[in-house]
């Protein structure tokens, strides 16, 4: 007999979109119809049939999968937590939506477009912020009297210009009115956005983000340390003749085998890995290709260890580069491929396969691409330079690993039969790795850029909106 679906065979996204209405409803429950009195654990918000059977229903409708005591349970169990973090923090304000998206109506929700739909539009026409959690990443909205304040908040952005002829100056100003708009209904308790994470050991905290003078304050005088990067290359050695020579004809048996079922070799780890501490916190920052699976450009995204059930979210991408140029290192995050692109920011720009990496007549003789004496010739000298560099600047690397074994790596990754999108993406790291450390000469300004990654990240700052973070 075939193995029933469960939650665990759908995506992350889909999961994403269960767990946020299952949040929602709960809340529902909780404050608006007082359920949370009955409840002294999630054992008991399981036996509570008006809570449990509509997550039943959520799961069935919207993931398609029954119930597993087995998978599920655990959600009940964070769904608890989060509302007592919820209700020890705001108590019960007689809010009359919790909305997350229209593709799922929670009962005694109304039917149509929902607030987070609608202002994720309005953001998009007057703002040009075309993702709405590179504004405000909260996943549901608790409201109270919604018609209403669309139409105050509506009203406070109309203009009698068109976007074209609004100045950088202008949008900026209107974005933070909009902000504060925002701030003063959160206070009031008008409408809260909340930013949810699954929670686990250990109770759920809350977290007031962009709300208060105190905490801008704060975030003004915060000042975070970055410890250090590791940027794995591989962890074998190259092949090595009896003149203690690079011999190509070795490489592919000396070399680690790749994963999955090509046999060919691959790198390492996919991703690089930046280290920063404000105690008693420590940040992992992942920087990785978008999609594993595929050519894709980079993505910064911070963990905080000790919560490591969820991710703090990504640094968008282009306040990371409008951040490079405040700081003034973006000059030196070069693309090298035979291409000649010259987008740092795209991974089109960067070698896909040998010839890009090595130049196009490289086959496998010794005498193409470098001589015995290492001295490469074509963008994979480039490569090797800022592996040497960034070894230099003391970031790991991997065990006994030296550029020119990482190099060879690299080109051993482009082959026809391995992962060149891995080999791609390990490009425009180690190039970026290389404009962080070359353009921050000292650990001051290291920290300070640092510092500034992590706010882009957990989407703190005064250029963003107002929400509660449930983590």
């Amino acid at each position: 007999m075939p193995r029933l679906k469960t939650s665990k065979d759908l995506s992350d996204s889909k999961i994403t979109q269960m767990q946020e209405l299952g949040s929602a409803w709960v809340f529902k429950r909780a404050i608006q119809d007082n359920a949370a009195t009955k409840w002294k654990s999630w054992e008991s918000l399981k036996g509570d049939s008006d809570t449990f059977d509509e997550l039943v229903r959520i799961w069935r409708k919207v993931g398609g999968v029954e119930w597993s005591n087995m998978v599920d349970d655990q959600w009940l169990e964070s769904f608890y937590k989060q509302q007592q973090a919820l209700l020890d923090e705001i108590g019960q304000p007689k809010f009359t939506e919790f909305a997350r998206s229209s593709h799922y109506t929670l009962p005694g929700s109304k039917k149509g477009e929902t607030f987070m739909e609608w202002v994720s539009d309005l953001i998009k026409d007057e703002f040009d912020i075309g993702n709405k959690d590179n504004w405000n990443p909260a996943d549901i909205w608790l409201i109270k009297d919604e018609k209403k304040w669309r139409k105050k908040i509506q009203e406070s952005v109309k203009t009698p210009r068109s976007m074209s002829l609004k100045s950088e100056g202008s949008v900026k100003a209107q974005l933070a009115q909009f902000n504060e708009i925002f701030r003063a209904l959160y206070r009031t308790k008008q409408i809260i956005g909340i930013s949810l994470k699954k929670v686990g050991k250990g109770p759920a905290i809350y977290k007031e983000v962009n709300v208060s003078a105190k905490f801008f304050k704060n975030l003004k005088s915060t000042e975070m340390k970055f410890d250090n990067a590791k940027c794995l290359l591989g962890v074998k050695k190259i092949g090595i003749d009896s003149k203690g020579m690079i011999d190509l004809a070795k490489e592919s048996k000396s070399i680690q085998k790749g994963r999955g079922n090509t046999g060919f070799p691959t790198i390492e780890s996919q991703d690089t890995v930046m280290v920063i501490t404000h105690k008693p916190k420590t940040f992992k920052v992942q920087i990785k290709a978008n999609d594993s699976t595929k050519f894709s450009n980079l993505k910064w995204e911070p963990t905080e260890q000790g919560r490591g059930a969820a991710r703090m979210g990504k640094a968008t991408r282009e306040l990371v580069f409008d951040l490079m140029r405040e700081y003034d290192i973006y000059q030196y995050w070069k693309p090298y491929s035979t291409k000649n692109k010259q987008n740092p920011e795209e991974y089109q720009s960067y070698p896909y396969n040998i010839d890009e990496f090595c130049g196009p007549k490289l086959k496998d003789s010794p005498d193409q691409g470098y001589d015995q004496s290492y001295n490469l010739v074509g963008p994979w000298k480039e490569y090797f330079e800022m592996i040497d560099f960034l070894g230099r600047q003391r970031v790991t690397l991997g065990p006994n690993q030296k550029p020119i074994n990482a190099v060879v790596n690299l080109k051993e990754t482009f082959q026809e039969g391995s992962q060149p999108f891995v080999a791609n993406s390990k490009c425009m790291q180690i190039s970026w790795l290389y404009a962080f450390y070359k353009g921050l000469q000292t650990k001051v300004m290291r920290d300070k850029f640092c510092t500034d990654l992590i706010f882009l990240a957990s989407k703190e700052g005064l250029r963003y909106g107002p929400f509660g973070k449930i983590y």
